[in-house]
């Protein structure tokens, strides 16, 4: 009986002590603050920015790879040298496509999401959302063609989601950049200002200018499927960034996690030189970008890898793309004007005017490197007015090839053109020809196969891209 009496005192105690632990125990004592228990936009806003910048846009993934094959740079030892001789398998590129889709497109849906619950609709988040969605989509479907986008981002509902083509993800391209610039310009009665912007700065106005940029861009794109493209990208150009200060870009600190992405592989793999082509033709014009796109070379000069026979003597990467502060560029002025200077061109405008257009665009990107000499403008000009015809179109290719160095819009120009900038394939190389493309990933063939995935090779031609 004793016994029995202890026991119930014991479990009377117990009750006792449980109903009342929310008193007894401090509910804050667990609480991380810098692990809000709730994501919100102002959260979400820098890491989505961060993540397309250091993963996508200029992660080492997509960018270094396009760029050996663009000879801006050349690889010279295991991963880079592999690349550079076009092989590139199914395996490569399964962390740049789940980088995408789990981290940054994801992030990008909850984004839109949370935006659309506000009360009222925070239609500035939305429309900053839609315009990094239209960016995501727009680099993805460039290296993949086919995609998945209606049925994505299910989760669980829909683990095999169906691809779309590259003609339909176009218009949503285009579609994302319309409704953003449209829910930018509406006041937003929400009471949330763009906070978290690193590109920015939750300016309205310059995501407005970013997204005709960007319209520009993806309009031009289409201009071997569309006649009227050159036309049509022209008319977003006067809406769109207007200087070098409204650039959108993505910049780094000094610190060793805070670093430029590009610096980062070349600290801790460094098997890329620069390419012996734009070396040698940045040397023969004299061009005032070369020291700060290279460094010199052991022996005192700048000296480009060759393909065949690549040496890691050559010149490394220079502060403009591999400075550990070296910024990421999602859209900017420079580009803005090589496409102007190029629809000019198309669409019948005199060449005088064409050639002032490109005049300004060089002088826009050696401003952005920090390396302008009017004399060195002076003299273009007049070599400029030399040329005509098919020679003045073939120079703004070039010119924008040059300026756009580690950026993806080199390698679309390259094939949108049909290379008229001249590379010569790497001889050794496992294809007969320059790739136009990225293999699907072996993770999206095991786990959801689809009729576009089969028998595709990094040659083949993505939707725009056809004769």
């Amino acid at each position: 009986m004793k016994k029995f009496i202890k026991n119930i005192g014991l479990l009377f105690l117990m009750v006792l002590v449980l109903g009342s632990c929310s008193k007894w125990i401090d509910p804050d004592l667990n609480i991380n603050p810098d692990e809000p228990d709730e994501v919100t936009m102002v959260t979400l806003m820098p890491v989505i920015q961060a993540r397309m910048a250091f993963t996508i846009v200029g992660g080492n993934d997509m960018t270094r790879t396009q760029s050996i094959w663009l000879q801006h740079l050349c690889g010279v030892s295991r991963q880079s040298m592999s690349e550079g001789n076009y092989q590139l398998r199914a395996g490569d590129v399964n962390n740049l496509f789940n980088a995408t889709y789990a981290g940054s497109m994801m992030d990008i849906v909850k984004l839109q999401n949370y935006a659309e619950a506000a009360d009222p609709v925070a239609y500035h988040y939305r429309g900053a959302g839609n315009i990094l969605m239209a960016l995501a989509l727009g680099l993805s479907t460039d290296v993949w063609n086919a995609i998945p986008y209606t049925e994505a981002f299910q989760g669980e509902a829909n683990i095999t989601p169906k691809y779309d083509s590259q003609a339909d993800l176009y218009v949503t391209v285009k579609t994302l950049l319309h409704n953003g610039i449209a829910d930018l310009q509406k006041t937003d009665e929400s009471g949330l200002p763009l906070d978290g912007d690193y590109f920015f700065g939750g300016d309205v106005d310059a995501w407005i200018r970013a997204a005709n940029s960007l319209l520009a861009r993806y309009t031009l794109h289409l201009s071997k499927q569309d006649g009227s493209a050159w036309a049509e990208a022209l008319t977003f150009l006067n809406a769109g960034i207007s200087s070098n200060d409204e650039d959108m870009q993505f910049n780094y600190g000094t610190a060793a996690t805070n670093s430029n992405p590009f610096y980062q592989f070349m600290r801790d793999r460094g098997d890329v030189r620069m390419g012996s082509y734009f070396i040698d033709t940045l040397k023969a014009r004299f061009d005032p970008r070369l020291p700060v796109f290279a460094e010199l070379a052991a022996c005192g000069e700048y000296v480009g890898a060759v393909m065949e026979a690549p040496s890691d003597t050559a010149s490394a990467p220079g502060v403009a793309i591999a400075a550990p502060d070296a910024p990421t560029y999602l859209v900017t002025y420079q580009e803005m004007l090589f496409i102007k200077a190029e629809c000019q061109y198309k669409t019948g405008v005199d060449e005088a005017t064409v050639k002032a257009t490109l005049v300004e665009a060089l002088s826009a990107s050696l401003e952005k490197y920090g390396v302008y000499e009017q004399v060195y403008i002076d003299g273009y000009a007049l070599a400029l007015a030399a040329i005509s015809g098919n020679a003045l179109y073939d120079e703004i290719f070039f010119q924008k090839y040059v300026a756009l160095i580690y950026q993806a819009e080199t390698w679309v120009d390259w094939r949108r053109s049909e290379n008229v900038i001249g590379l010569v394939r790497n001889q050794n190389g496992e294809t007969d020809e320059i790739p136009r493309r990225f293999p699907y990933p072996t993770d999206e063939v095991t786990y959801n196969a689809q009729p576009e995935q089969d028998g595709v090779t990094i040659t083949d031609r993505v939707w725009w891209d056809g004769n």
